[in-house]
């Protein structure tokens, strides 16, 4: 019984020394996780290093980004496009949002993101092709307001980016780089990234009132992705009609997805064409108006955020002396306040 104690304390002693080790058991190794889709994706790096939490203006920088995606999701058309998200983690990136349609869940996750770590954009780009690669049609929007600061390079990944897709005819990548607030330093790398493919572009934002209409501008742009701004909603209506037709149904759902996601408010506008007395004109256009009002309401927009107008024939965008024009000019209009 001695013996076998005084053998139990030399191995412990041993142990402890060094002589023995406990048995390493290897880590399981992760299997790679292939993304597809069947639409064109949007995907956003968003860069959520620790300068992001610096102000523009007088307003916080990670903020009024975050502002952008949500307003550029909010107004796709879910049933023909998937939006996916990159963020920053330190020296590493992060898959936030696999390509997906599920608007709600890319607005909720995009909300709670906060800005730490470093800036590792080479890391971010190399893995937004790892994410993309199955996937046919696609546009990156890089959206950063620094420079690499994890030691990769950038440059190279785009290039390597680039090589990946330019030797197979069916798929391609559009590379979006958007400098938001940057000094010339910067601006100048990030410039150097989108000159990769003279399809890729840098757009300079230089604070966050322009931003929105950049990310605009770019999706307007890409020809693979049906866009419409909010802005850009305007619904015709039959001669002396107030029935709304059954296609703008759709529309007004797209409305609400954009108004759920915010605060904004909207004004909405209705206008007639010039047939008609100019009194019943303008109770015309104001009914059409109020239509369109009812059914966000119905949907779920609080009736306080819309306000609504009759312009009646006052302000035609095209001449009333054909039908088409006629047509053109029986409509309602939103504009986001």
């Amino acid at each position: 019984m001695l013996k076998k104690s005084l053998l139990q304390i030399f191995l412990v002693v041993l142990l402890m020394q060094g002589c023995f080790s406990a048995p390493v058991i290897p880590k399981k190794k992760q299997p790679k996780i292939e993304y597809f889709s069947d639409k064109p994706v949007v995907m956003f790096i968003l860069d959520t290093s620790e300068s992001m939490n610096d102000k523009d203006l007088d307003q916080v920088r990670l903020d009024k980004a975050k502002e952008s995606i949500i307003n550029t999701v909010t107004q796709l058309d879910i049933n023909r496009y998937n939006a996916s998200l990159i963020t920053f983690e330190e020296c590493d990136s992060k898959l936030a949002v696999e390509p997906s349609s599920n608007v709600d869940r890319i607005v909720n996750i995009t909300k709670s993101i906060e800005a730490k770590g470093g800036t590792p954009l080479a890391n971010a780009i190399r893995f937004s092709g790892e994410v993309l690669k199955n996937i046919q049609n696609k546009m990156v929007i890089l959206l950063t307001d620094g420079r690499e600061t994890c030691s990769g390079d950038p440059v190279a990944e785009a290039k390597k980016l680039h090589n990946k897709y330019d030797i197979n005819i069916d798929i391609n990548i559009d590379f979006q780089v958007i400098g938001y607030a940057v000094d010339d330093s910067t601006r100048g790398e990030l410039e150097e990234i989108s000159r990769v493919d003279k399809n890729w572009n840098y757009h300079d934002a230089k604070d966050y009132i322009n931003l929105q209409k950049i990310i605009d501008e770019i999706m307007s742009g890409y020809r693979y992705l049906p866009w419409t701004s909010a802005n850009e909603f305007v619904f015709e209506f039959d001669t002396g009609s107030t029935q709304l037709k059954e296609e703008y149904f759709s529309e007004i759902k797209k409305m609400y997805t954009y108004l759920k996601h915010n605060n904004k408010h909207v004004k909405i506008i209705g206008h007639t064409d010039s047939v008609g007395l100019n009194v019943s004109n303008d109770e015309l256009s104001k009914k059409r108006a109020n239509v369109v009002k009812n059914e966000l309401v119905r949907l779920g927009i609080n009736l306080m955020r819309i306000t609504t107008d009759g312009k009646g024939e006052e302000e035609p965008i095209t001449n009333n002396n054909t039908e088409k024009g006629r047509k053109r000019n029986r409509r309602v209009q939103i504009l986001i306040l």
